[in-house]
């Protein structure tokens, strides 16, 4: 009888069925993946990677790839994204001093023009 009850506890599960608790709470049988490095969960991989085009930066999906932790590969695409806008900019900016030239050079005609119309004036 007391078998049953201690079978029959924790809201009829029996104990044999219960999860121990671990960290990830996965299947106790279960051992840690080797493949896994636990202290910067980075994937290591047991094969070197496959090779890719650059050019057209296709890569087969289920190729896998090691990085160093650098804390930096994952903030390559914000850089390039600055990168981008900073082209942009300087793009820009080199539209806005050419309007500046082309209206110093037209303000020294008017200037001159003046000049002129002043003189003929006062003849």
């Amino acid at each position: 009888m007391e078998n049953t009850e201690e079978e029959s506890n924790n809201s009829g599960v029996k104990s044999s069925d219960q999860v121990s608790d671990t960290k990830n709470h996965s299947d106790p049988n279960q051992e840690e993946d080797p493949s896994v490095d636990s202290s910067s969960q980075i994937l290591v991989l047991l094969t070197p990677p496959k090779p890719f085009n650059m050019h057209t930066r296709e890569v087969d999906n289920n190729d896998d790839f090691v990085v160093q932790n650098d804390g930096l590969h994952i903030q390559h695409d914000c850089l390039a994204a600055l990168e981008e806008e900073l082209d942009c900019l300087r793009s820009q900016y080199a539209e806005e001093v050419s309007l500046r030239r082309e209206l110093q050079f037209e303000l020294a005609q008017m200037c001159e023009e003046i000049k002129e119309l002043k003189k003929l004036i006062m003849l």
